[in-house]
């Protein structure tokens, strides 16, 4: 499907009837309005397709179905939709978040400045303020709140640890165009983090500070925002918690591995490196982490890595 606006926004849904009519009105709230939003239904069952169908009736300018047999995840969802739409940029949209009304205007402004050759991958990625299910702030940002550290965009930062919240992002075209390359792995952690990986690999990004939304905190979260302190830290020491950092650890290996065949990198390159790791002895994989400088975004969680990855 094509769309006739500057930008496609992506919006993913599943069983989304509670907080998704905010959402939407919040689109419609936008400053600008060179936007168009594109929605694939995952299989509901809780009235969000007859919710969608209102709005696309109501306003079929702004929001269009895109058809299409369920995925089975978030991350699936988002990459048919990547494949399912032409367009010149594309901003990810969650279904239970709210957008404050620069969003879109915001977050272009920003991509027209990096953006100086329209063949390079640029990602532009934004904080956020975090809400409880009643939009009640928890945190003026969801940087500090999880100790992200999102200003760090390097490579060896973003292999271990995804800094991209996909709703907040907005890719273009070049990034979009590479992104569908990887269509049908399954090794792919999510698509955020894959399209980072992209960005801090072949292009650039770009990181704003300002809040543009509401990350809506609530039981059916898919991932949600953990806050780095004492109580996370026990967690993650604890039995549940290792192996949690083993998998998170494991799987970000072999997604790294799949990316670097992908896209033919080298195997001396830092992606195909740190693919390596999982064939790697506990000790090997140190030396690679001190070697290569990679890191994870605070000191507990790279210490983390380094005891028990």
């Amino acid at each position: 499907m094509i769309c006739n606006k500057r930008a496609a926004v992506l919006l993913a849904v599943y069983n989304g009837a509670d907080f998704l009519r905010e959402q939407l009105d919040s689109l419609l709230a936008q400053t600008s309005k060179d936007w168009k939003c594109f929605i694939h239904d995952d299989g509901s069952t809780d009235g969000s397709v007859e919710l969608i169908n209102e709005y696309t009736e109501r306003f079929p300018d702004r929001f269009a179905v895109i058809e299409g047999k369920p995925t089975g995840s978030a991350c699936k969802n988002f990459c048919f939709l990547f494949g399912s739409v032409e367009a010149e940029y594309y901003m990810c949209c969650d279904q239970d978040d709210v957008w404050l009304p620069d969003k879109i205007a915001r977050s272009l402004r920003c991509m027209e400045k990096l953006e100086t050759d329209r063949d390079i991958p640029c990602l532009v990625y934004t904080d956020q303020k975090i809400a409880d299910e009643k939009l009640d702030i928890l945190s003026e940002s969801s940087d500090r709140f999880q100790r992200l550290h999102c200003r760090d965009r390097r490579l060896s930062h973003l292999l271990a640890h995804n800094v991209v919240t996909g709703c907040t992002m907005t890719v273009n075209r070049a990034l979009r165009d590479m992104f569908v390359k990887a269509k049908g792995t399954d090794k792919m952690v999510m698509h955020d983090w894959w399209a980072a990986l992209i960005a801090a690999s072949f292009g650039k990004m770009c990181f704003i500070s300002r809040p543009t939304m509401l990350y809506r905190q609530h039981s059916s979260n898919t991932l949600g925002a953990n806050k780095m302190g004492p109580e996370m830290i026990w967690n993650r020491i604890n039995g549940k918690g290792r192996k949690f950092v083993r998998h998170s650890l494991y799987v970000s290996w072999v997604q790294a591995e799949e990316f670097a065949r992908i896209y033919g990198l080298g195997k001396d390159s830092l992606v195909a490196v740190y693919g390596s790791l999982r064939h790697r002895s506990k000790s090997g994989r140190l030396k690679i982490y001190l070697k290569k400088g990679i890191h994870k975004s605070s000191w507990i969680r790279t210490l983390g890595m380094y005891v028990l990855g």
